[in-house]
């Protein structure tokens, strides 16, 4: 049997979000809608009436997900995850849709010159019959998925080897132990995650700028945690542009 090489399957047409996927060492394919997303049966960008903006972002990605899913099934593709996202505005309570056309662009942006908005994301992962929202996944949901288990155990392997090039040797195997001690706990919402979303700063100097700062000078490449950093800290600004 040919053992195949883990990869997902994008189900976006955004440049941004291939090159993120790029950057965190993320094999993909592109899995495109033959039409663009607003004219596709399958998916609807409509807002819902009363539906918040962060409703609405992070239901967005679910017709994408679900869609490609069964493409793969129609086209006979191998399966593999399928990852859609969704990145809104919103001002004043109000989500501000892709523009149709040049004037309705250049409308948009007028409305937002000089005002404070904010960008949403949200991410869904769908493979074997599950979808998760990762804006909203607990600790059961990614360490159960086979790719994002493996993420978060290649960040770990990461910061051992920070430790060890600064000069500090962290127990043999302590990844793979708190990996799963972490299973045998109740699902829960990082701390981090319960900061955010209260509008509390996240503690990234201590977490992610010194250590990141320290393995830098002591020669040691840290790719995936300084994604992961750049992510937190996109999130952190548009946090404080909120309070």
């Amino acid at each position: 049997m040919i053992a195949l090489e883990p990869r997902i399957y994008l189900a976006s047409r955004s440049p941004r979000r291939r090159e993120l996927l790029s950057q965190i060492g993320v094999r993909f394919e592109l899995l495109m809608f033959r039409g663009v997303p607003r004219e596709d049966p399958d998916v609807d960008e409509a807002v819902l009436p009363e539906e918040t903006p962060e409703d609405y972002v992070v239901r967005d990605p679910l017709p994408s997900a679900l869609a490609a899913v069964r493409r793969i099934r129609e086209r006979h593709l191998i399966p593999h995850p399928v990852l859609a996202a969704d990145t809104t505005v919103e001002i004043d309570g109000s989500v501000i849709g892709k523009p149709e056309h040049e004037a309705d662009a250049v409308a948009i942006l007028q409305r937002l010159s000089g005002r404070t908005h904010r960008v949403l994301t949200a991410v869904a992962l769908s493979y074997e019959g599950h979808t998760e929202h990762l804006l909203n996944a607990g600790t059961a949901a990614l360490l159960a998925d086979t790719d994002s288990r493996a993420l978060i155990r290649s960040i770990m392997d990461e910061v051992v080897a920070a430790a060890a090039a600064c000069g500090f040797t962290l127990p043999s195997g302590l990844a793979d132990k708190l990996i799963e001690g972490t299973t045998q706990l109740p699902d829960y919402l990082p701390s981090m995650y319960h900061d955010h979303a209260h509008r509390r700063p996240l503690e990234l100097t201590a977490l992610y700028v010194a250590p990141l700062a320290a393995a830098e000078q002591a020669g040691c490449a840290m790719p995936r945690t300084q994604a992961l950093y750049r992510a937190l800290s996109f999130l952190a600004r548009h946090a404080t542009d909120r309070r």
